[in-house]
């Protein structure tokens, strides 16, 4: 079913009351400054519909559907929330549960051919989702994700019980969610993640900054990718002075940057170096047995806190399901 009218949106949610759904969204990254939602697919248990957000008010949508699931939610969950479609429910996120259970491969088309042993046509993976009208193969490729999803979240969740991983299921959807909003509060990229900078002096890196906070600030009022303002490789030849701007207010900028250095990396002791090696043999032992997933057994920011000396208790993912999962363990190879 395709929705592109209001009346049919009331229509659907006067009709349908699930206690869960199954989402998934297509939008544009590439011609915009920030994400542009183009679709919005939604199934339940006998149901689904293809949306179109550019046409209807998704805020009359607030609180309705229950529990949701998504896959890899991080971009579906803050799109829809700023389109002002809160869930009801909680949210849970399949690719978690995927990562939990120790599943290889834990993208959509892929587990779809593990679990449901389904080929998924990837023709239409990249299309243009802004163009209207859509193409039936376009709208039979978004309905048929949310359909997928909804026959796996029956496979995984009968293994997540048997597996007793429901606590961390749910805590680490919510920290999928949480970074939706960390999404939101974007900064220019850093000079110190462009490899072609790394032997430059601190003047030329001061440059780099005022280029790179320039180009943040350009591409936003444009409402542009960052990269189609400038791209790296013109921001390094700018910073070393090879080319001169053509923008006025790009002079100014680059008149005005002030020398900086390279961030210090810490070289760790002898002991944390140590210790880090016995948390990743002991992280890669686990992951092979139960099996999960290396990152859901430890993270690997939280396997250097431990190696530099805090304690478990002092980091926020390893006080909820990894404490009751892991945590005696942890305590014995750090102590």
């Amino acid at each position: 079913m395709w929705i592109d009218r209001q009346e049919q949106l009331l229509r659907l949610i006067e009709s349908v009351a699930p206690d869960e759904i199954w989402i998934d969204t297509e939008y544009d990254n590439q011609r915009y400054f920030a994400p542009r939602l183009a679709l919005v697919q939604v199934a339940w248990s006998d149901g689904a519909v293809v949306i179109d957000p550019l046409e209807v008010d998704l805020a009359a949508l607030n609180g309705w559907g229950g529990r949701w699931f998504s896959h890899d939610g991080t971009h579906d969950w803050l799109l829809l929330d700023q389109a002002g479609w809160q869930p009801a429910g909680e949210c849970l996120d399949t690719q978690v549960a995927a990562r939990l259970l120790g599943y290889e491969r834990f993208g959509l088309a892929a587990l779809a051919e593990t679990v449901l042993a389904v080929e998924v046509d990837k023709s239409e993976q990249r299309s243009d989702w802004l163009r209207r009208p859509l193409t039936l193969e376009q709208q039979t490729y978004a309905v048929g994700d949310v359909v997928h999803l909804r026959a796996m979240t029956d496979v995984f969740r009968r293994q997540v019980d048997e597996r007793q991983l429901n606590q961390a299921w749910q805590e680490e959807s919510a920290l999928v969610r949480s970074r939706g909003a960390r999404l939101i509060e974007r900064q220019p990229k850093a000079f110190w993640k462009i490899k072609d900078l790394r032997k430059a002096r601190p003047l030329i890196l001061g440059r780099a900054e005022a280029i790179l906070k320039w180009r943040f600030d350009q591409a936003q009022e444009r409402n542009i990718p960052e990269f189609k303002v400038l791209s790296d490789q013109i921001i390094v030849r700018l910073a070393w002075g090879k080319i001169k701007p053509r923008e006025r207010s790009l002079a100014i900028a680059l008149k005005q940057a002030k020398p900086c250095d390279w961030p210090k990396r810490q070289r760790p002791e002898p002991s944390s170096a140590q210790l880090e090696k016995k948390l990743k043999a002991w992280r890669s032992e686990q992951a092979a047995q139960l099996p999960m997933d290396l990152s859901m057994v430890l993270p690997g920011r939280c396997l250097t806190q431990l190696a530099q000396g805090k304690r478990p208790d002092q980091i926020e993912e390893l006080n909820g399901w990894r404490q009751t999962v892991f945590g005696e363990q942890i305590k014995a190879l750090i102590s």
